[in-house]
């Protein structure tokens, strides 16, 4: 903390640290400030999604579809305040025919944009491998590197996929 805010007055930090209320080693992040000889600091745990509950919303999603219809499900997906994004995870629609986003929950003015030629930081065309997936098996999960939300920084991620009503629909988690 004292390093980084030598070469700047205002910094964020990363790094693990013993979560009491769990007993674990979990992530961290500080925000941190310096005032003349000070150092003032923020910290919270990162909120940690598991497979387990990007699944479980995968389900939601589908289940959502299905008893509401794609229209009304896209536009819930879309609502950055509702059940479909929770901490780092969001539920994301991409038509399978023209290859654009029909919903996006943690950026919804993706709506209708190109998705299929997203690459990952690495360079993978990963909506590419999605769509393949989607369209040959009808459910899967894909691989990737990308920006994590909730933590602002680019971490490994597994997203699940599966076909439904002629979409896309994925939900993915970040691993450490």
């Amino acid at each position: 903390m004292i390093a980084v805010t030598d070469k700047q007055q205002e910094a964020r930090i990363r790094y693990v640290w013993l979560n009491r209320k769990h007993n674990h080693v979990e992530p961290k992040v500080a925000w941190l400030h310096r005032e003349g000889d000070y150092i003032l600091g923020v910290g919270y745990y990162a909120p940690r999604s598991t497979s387990d509950d990007a699944r479980k919303m995968l389900d939601a999603a589908s289940a959502e579809v299905k008893k509401q219809g794609m229209t009304k499900a896209l536009s819930n997906f879309n609502d950055k305040r509702g059940t479909f994004v929770h901490d780092d995870l969001y539920v994301f629609a991409i038509n399978l025919q023209s290859g654009k986003f029909e919903a996006h929950g943690m950026n919804p003015k993706w709506t209708g944009t190109e998705a299929s030629d997203l690459h990952d930081v690495e360079g993978k065309p990963l909506v590419k491998e999605m769509l393949e997936l989607a369209k040959s098996k009808g459910e899967g999960t894909v691989d990737y590197v990308w920006r994590n939300p909730v933590t602002n920084t680019v971490e490994k991620k597994r997203t699940f996929i599966r076909r439904e009503n002629g979409s896309l629909l994925g939900v993915g988690f970040y691993s450490e």
